[in-house]
């Protein structure tokens, strides 16, 4: 019983559901703990109470001598001891790399109740025949359990039932899905539900660890990458010429394999002769290893809390990293501002006990990317940021600083006006307190009420410290030895920045838009040709534009994608927006121009390929429709939406073998979206497959519900129609 706790209460419960729920009460302190309880008792309870009954009940089985009760309890503790000893071992080193988490469950219960009927049968006189035959049948279950398609698959963050899944596999340490959002075609990697890495503007950070520091090191050959993630990483390190070497440690094979699906995206780096993918734990890899690089890149788990946090930021941890480092090498680490004001300081105080040079950089959202990012970089010896020698290779090298400058920052001023301080301003800025490590790791040991505000609160607190330093370090690190010109310009950029920072507390803070508008047309006024100035003030406005796209207010949204789109035409994504919107508001000509408008400044835009192909086919333009779902489709074969447009669009003309194989594509990768039913069945009603077609929707359950158009399908594909 106890190995059906967690499927079962997701199967109940719905996944999406119970994040909802634990989200919805997280900005009340109680109602946190209570909720978080509650989930926790769902799950501990039945297995807990069994566990412990466990001890007593073979005490009153096997004492059969009162005289003997003492040698018999001893007997039965040892038992006890051994079997705890076999069952940490067996599950870690053999059951859970083998099956997976959700069969290696189903295997340790029926372990259990095989043990459980031996024990029973322990008085019997053919006691050994019996467990002779329990043991035989537990193998012939185990097997069953190890072969037999298990349908459940653990959620990602933000993931709906709708979406696709090209890659899910439990490992012996992590569970790795790659899934496809079926409206966005937004890909990502994620770890046991962790969004770690993916497409569109989520690889922002991801950028920025990879390409900054070979625009703050002048001579750089080699590069230790921790985790691998989607590869997008040291995908863009590997476009860097000068760098000989890639080094990546990642704990996990099935994140290595996940990676296999990013090859456009991290181009093809699993298979670049300079690239060396270690599969070990990084703490186990810097012990053993000897080996030192130039630059040392260290990502984090996006979410907070996330236990392996407390290692990624401990001082062992740090000095591991130092001690990789070549003489004027330097580590970058990404440190989200969604901390707690506690635990942020924490790391900072951290990193700065383990680095004698350090600088921290500050890098607003931009576009659809939601994150507010630090970066720390550390070293042992100064690092000279030259701002001219920047520019020379932002300029001379823009194709392998693609990554950076497709966000806005293609020039030396666009980055620099994002540093925030050195050590020295760093060290009397950051509260005192203990500094986090493996024997105290104070990083795991929060409050609850730490997590009680929202996001944006708890951003808001950084962004305090951030602003409060900021500024006078820019003087002695960055204009120091600049002619009059230059300073100029620089100072321009971080001064348009300070006034972009002060709206951005504003918006923090909920307040009026138009008020946090102010300060964003005045910041883009100081500095107008800051592309990434824009596209931080482009942030806001996406958010602002979903919002009042999500109450159904098309005017307002259209209004601010104009604005969107005027303040800086670069954006790909905005024009898609705009066409997505004027193609919903039924004006299917203007959409049509700015989604092929958008798709000249990114071919790769699933959703404006998709919807223009729509459009064409609503004009009778069969081919060109069909060549549009077929582009998007060789961006991103697994994007079940396209599959499904494309295979209907084909059943419909009579191709109905090629819209067979789009759909059981589609259908494969998403067996609970209800678009993709409802459009494999009729396709397969369309074949004459009627059989098939019955069989697809009396497995879709309640696919129909809500949409009269799917249910009068249904109906008649279940009369024989």
């Amino acid at each position: 019983m106890s190995a059906a706790s967690l499927p079962l209460l997701f199967y109940i419960l719905e996944s999406e559901s119970v994040q909802t729920f634990v989200l919805r009460m997280s900005s009340q302190l109680g109602l946190l703990a209570l909720s978080e309880s509650a989930v926790a008792l769902v799950i501990m309870l039945l297995p807990a109470t069994l566990i412990g009954a466990t001890l007593p009940l073979m005490g009153q089985i096997f004492i059969n001598d009162l005289q003997k009760t003492s040698e018999t309890v001893g007997t039965v503790y040892a038992a006890n001891t051994m079997g705890n000893v076999v069952g940490a071992l067996l599950p870690g080193l053999l059951i859970l790399p083998l099956v997976g988490v959700q069969k290696g469950i189903l295997i340790m219960a029926l372990l259990n109740v095989c043990l459980g009927i031996v024990v029973l049968v322990s008085r019997w006189k053919n006691m050994m025949v019996m467990a002779t035959a329990t043991s035989f049948v537990f193998l012939a279950f185990a097997y069953a359990i190890a072969n037999m398609q298990i349908t459940f698959q653990f959620p990602s963050e933000s993931q709906t039932s709708k979406d696709s899944v090209s890659f899910y596999k439990e490992g012996g340490l992590v569970t790795t899905k790659v899934w496809t959002g079926v409206d966005s075609g937004k890909k990502m990697i994620s770890v046991d539900g962790i969004n770690i890495g993916g497409t569109n503007d989520a690889d922002y950070k991801q950028q920025i660890l990879a390409h900054l520091p070979k625009l703050l090191l002048k001579s750089y050959k080699s590069e230790l990458s921790i985790g691998l993630g989607s590869g997008i990483l040291i995908g863009e390190s590997g476009r860097h010429d000068a760098l000989k070497k890639i080094v990546c440690a990642e704990i996990s094979t099935e994140v290595v394999e996940g990676a296999k699906f990013f090859t456009k995206e991290n181009y093809d780096i699993l298979n670049d002769p300079r690239a060396e993918i270690v599969v070990d734990d990084v703490n186990h890899f810097l012990q053993t290893s000897s080996e030192r690089y130039d630059i040392v890149s260290a990502d984090g788990k996006t979410a907070e809390k996330y236990s392996t946090n407390a290692f990624s930021y401990s001082k062992e941890y740090y000095e591991l990293l130092r001690q990789r480092l070549t003489l004027g090498g330097l580590v970058i680490q990404w440190v989200p501002t969604a901390l707690p004001s506690t635990q942020y300081s924490l790391v900072l105080r951290t990193f700065l006990d383990s680095f004698p040079h350090v600088t921290l950089w500050y890098f607003p959202p931009v576009g659809r990317f939601f994150l507010s990012n630090t970066f720390l970089v550390g070293s042992t010896e100064p690092v000279i940021i030259d701002p001219v020698w920047m520019q020379e290779q932002l300029s001379e090298n823009a194709a392998s600083f693609h990554g950076i400058r497709k966000y806005g920052l293609t020039t030396a001023e666009d980055l620099l006006a994002h540093f925030v301080a050195g050590e020295k301003t760093l060290r009397h800025a950051v509260p005192p307190g203990p500094v986090n490590t493996f024997d105290k790791p104070y990083y795991e040991f929060y409050s609850p009420r730490d997590y009680v505000s929202s996001s944006s609160e708890r951003v808001l607190e950084n962004h305090k410290l951030l602003q409060s330093i900021r500024g006078p370090d820019f003087e002695r690190y960055i204009i120091k030895g600049l002619p009059d010109t230059d300073r100029m310009r620089l100072r321009d950029a971080f001064q348009a920045e300070a006034i972009f920072l002060d709206g951005y507390a504003l918006q923090l803070r909920g307040e009026d838009p138009m008020t946090v508008l102010q300060y964003y047309d005045q910041a883009v006024g100081t500095a107008p040709w800051s592309k990434v100035l824009r596209n931080e003030v482009l942030s806001y406005l996406t958010d602002q534009f979903r919002f009042y796209y999500s109450k159904g207010d098309y005017a307002n949204a259209l209004g601010l994608l104009r604005v969107a789109m005027e303040l800086y035409p670069e954006s790909a994504e905005a024009h898609e927006d705009y066409g997505m919107m004027l193609w919903l508001s039924n004006k299917t000509d203007l959409a049509a121009q700015e989604l092929k408008h958008a798709l000249i400044l990114d071919p790769d835009l699933i959703f404006a390929r998709r919807t223009l192909g729509e459009i064409y086919a609503s004009r009778g333009l069969h081919e060109e429709a069909v060549e549009q779902w077929k582009e998007a489709l060789s961006s991103e074969p697994n994007d079940v939406k396209t599959l499904t447009i494309l295979g209907v669009h084909m059943a419909k003309q009579g191709l109905v073998d090629e819209a067979k194989e789009s759909l059981q594509w589609a259908y494969i990768l998403a067996r609970e979206n209800p678009d993709v039913i409802n459009g494999y069945a009729f396709v397969l009603n369309a074949a004459g497959d009627y059989l098939a077609a019955r069989q697809i929707v009396h497995a879709g359950g309640q696919y129909y519900e809500g949409n009269p158009s799917f249910e009068r399908l249904r109906s008649e594909i279940l009369a024989g129609k």
